[in-house]
């Protein structure tokens, strides 16, 4: 194939193409090719030097994604979060670092009422629950005493319990202990298990406005080794 580039080059030379048209062609008449085929062939050289654009459906595909991941950020640069207060951070870090919740049950329905609060408050971070029931031993009789119906009644309470935590699927166990007293009983469980929240229902107010918090919870309140919260229904 004759470099026509190099004649164009040479005829604009000499004067200019109009003007030496005759040279032009007496050059393509000597090499044996059209001056039709000549620009043909141009034409299909340059196509595959530069070829044209063609869509894809992968192309197409890719370029939505691009377009999506960009809109998404830039609505988030838009838009950023609400800044909150440190203590209001610190609020959220210390209730998603409850783990485990012990929950003290008498079998009341205020006692259960405080098992449910206690699902819901360790449902976001899948919480252990420990419902514990807690036999008062009298000082009269040894801590290992026979005390066979204190038993059933502590089995059952805590079957109850452990039945409203299954339905809220949170991992969960049962422990019946034996104290001289209650609170004792519920805050050397808490030292033991490394509780990190103590969950307990109160009964309603029936008597005296003084006397809302009984023995037992006001001990938890003093001494527990962890937070504390106490849930008093209103009749």
């Amino acid at each position: 194939m004759v470099d026509y580039s190099q004649i164009i080059k040479n005829v604009n030379s000499i004067g200019g193409l109009q003007k030496n048209l005759s040279v032009l062609k007496l050059l393509i008449d000597r090499s044996g090719t059209s001056l039709d085929d000549e620009i043909a062939w141009r034409k299909k050289e340059e196509e595959s030097v530069n070829p044209a654009p063609q869509l894809t459906v992968l192309g197409i595909l890719l370029a939505v994604v691009f377009c999506g991941c960009m809109s998404t950020i830039l609505w988030w640069m838009l838009h950023p979060p609400a800044q909150i207060s440190l203590s209001a951070a610190k609020a959220r870090v210390a209730i998603s670092a409850i783990k485990k919740i012990i929950v003290p049950t008498t079998g009341t329905s205020y006692a259960e009422r405080a098992v449910e609060l206690a699902c819901r408050l360790g449902e976001k971070q899948n919480a252990e629950i420990l419902v514990t029931y807690v036999i008062e031993i009298p000082f009269t009789l040894p801590l290992n005493a026979n005390m066979e119906k204190a038993e059933t009644i502590a089995k059952e309470a805590v079957d109850r319990g452990t039945g409203i935590v299954q339905h809220s699927n949170l991992p969960f166990r049962a422990r019946v202990e034996r104290a001289r007293n209650v609170g004792e009983g519920i805050i050397r469980l808490a030292k033991e298990e490394d509780a990190d929240l103590i969950v307990m229902g109160i009964r309603p107010i029936t008597g005296q406005p003084e006397k809302i918090i009984g023995r037992t919870s006001e001990a938890v309140l003093r001494r527990a080794p962890c937070e504390v919260i106490l849930d008093r229904r209103v009749e």
